[in-house]
């Protein structure tokens, strides 16, 4: 039986966060060759479930590299541009395991991006692909709203250096939200 392995890349949304705008990209994976993404397991990922070697061990699910801008509304010509920063979005439950599976994933991520002194988000989303061997971008397809689940909806896959692109055009999206806000109030 031959086993599909897990693949792994990044969802990227402009989406505002607490409410100021905002790009997010999110560890998303993809099961053999399927024509939709899914999300990370909960509990890590682990090769007994068919993830990488490289992936073994980590914690993926909901991990999220997040850019946005400061409130410009409430920082009054001071706004500014904050990120890329990566977080695990929320964790529902922590023990032992799935506490040093977050340490070890955040630690890999870490030594990735200082290897490569990595600090404009382009390079950032690539040092994290690098660490987790990520390979491939998710969009979502049609203008409507998402379905209950992503096996409804159309996706289109693309090379990881397309999530790399569409978040450094998001944030530069926000640099020039930031530089018209700072305009306002000078």
């Amino acid at each position: 039986m031959t086993r599909i392995l897990r693949s792994y890349g990044f969802m990227i949304d402009e989406k505002p966060w607490a409410d100021s705008p905002a790009v997010t990209a999110r560890i998303m994976v993809r099961e053999g060759d399927s024509s939709y993404p899914c999300n990370p397991r909960t509990e890590g990922e682990h090769e007994i479930w068919d993830a990488t070697k490289q992936t073994h061990g980590l914690l993926l699910n909901d991990l999220i590299i997040r850019t946005y801008l400061s409130g410009p509304k409430i920082m009054a010509g001071r706004a500014m541009v904050i990120g890329p920063s990566f977080e695990f979005g929320s964790i529902n439950y922590v023990d032992a395991t799935l506490a040093q599976r977050a340490l070890n994933t955040l630690k890999r991520i870490e030594r990735t991006i200082a290897k490569g002194n990595s600090h404009e988000a382009g390079d950032v989303i690539m040092a994290i692909a690098q660490a987790i061997g990520a390979e491939w971008c998710v969009q979502r397809l049609g203008d409507g709203p998402p379905s209950f689940s992503y096996a409804q909806d159309h996706w289109r896959f693309g090379p990881v250096t397309e999530a790399r692109d569409t978040y450094r055009k998001a944030v530069e999206k926000l640099r020039a939200v930031k530089a018209e806000a700072n305009r306002e109030f000078a």
